[in-house]
């Protein structure tokens, strides 16, 4: 039978998935402390703490002039600094929402998020022709709609390799024309990066993703993978856009 501490041990090491918003943000701020294998120590903490005053901890642990490297001990000097908000009672932090559209691009579908910082608030999924054409105007019909319904401050796409299919890479190159033509900022993220935000370990595969979108927004529909891959991409980039505000 395992003694305490090996079931302490196998709690502490075993495979972690966020199933809410906090507990997603608390994954993040483990991972940015070079921290992650502890990160249920992080969501205890984040009981505790809002988030604000949990970035203000973590733009002081910075402030030091100590940044994130391997073999540096950021997590213990980051507890010293949510220590010391007890004292000190203040936050210092502030970081007004923004409305963020997020796009997933398949050779037969697009599909869109929008959040308002992390909270979801829209998806949708546009079927595409098979017809080259065709898929093209419609995918830009739909972009401009949004567009035009919606108050968008940014935008987020996940990047297509070149050993991809030629037309979600052409799709894909193409609503981020329409971004630009719009003046909107573009984040463009791989494939690599939407898997390690979404777990520790880091998850192999994009199921996996998915899952925890699922959990973390019950209402999304299960067969609307598009909108899953959309929403996951959305949450990672708004709460990265957290810890950028230094």
């Amino acid at each position: 039978m395992p003694s305490i501490l090996d079931q302490v041990a196998a709690r502490i090491h075993s495979a972690f998935r966020p199933q809410t918003v906090r507990e997603f943000f608390a994954l993040k701020l483990a991972q940015k402390l070079n921290d992650a294998v502890a990160v249920r120590h992080y969501l205890q903490i984040a009981e505790h703490y809002s988030e604000e005053q949990l970035l203000t901890a973590y733009n002081r642990t910075l402030a030091s002039g100590i940044r994130p490297s391997p073999g540096c001990d950021l997590g213990r000097m980051f507890q010293t600094a949510v220590a010391r908000l007890n004292s000190d009672g203040g936050s210092g932090f502030r970081c007004d929402a923004s409305r963020l559209l997020s796009i997933r691009v398949e050779r037969r579908a697009v599909s869109i998020a929008l959040l308002l910082g992390t909270q979801l608030e829209y998806v949708q999924t546009r079927q595409l022709s098979s017809i080259r054409a065709r898929a093209e105007n419609s995918t830009a019909a739909f972009i401009d709609w949004v567009l035009r319904q919606f108050e968008v401050e940014s935008a987020a796409i996940e990047l297509v390799s070149a050993d991809e299919e030629i037309q979600r890479m052409t799709l894909t190159h193409l609503v981020v024309a329409k971004m630009r033509e719009s003046a909107l900022p573009v984040w463009e993220i791989d494939k690599a990066e939407l898997l390690a935000a979404y777990g520790h370990p880091q998850p192999r595969f994009r199921r996996e993703v998915r899952e925890a979108v699922q959990a973390i927004w019950p209402a999304l529909p299960e067969n609307d993978e598009g909108a899953l891959d959309a929403a996951a991409l959305g949450l990672h980039i708004q709460t990265e856009r957290l810890f950028l505000f230094q």
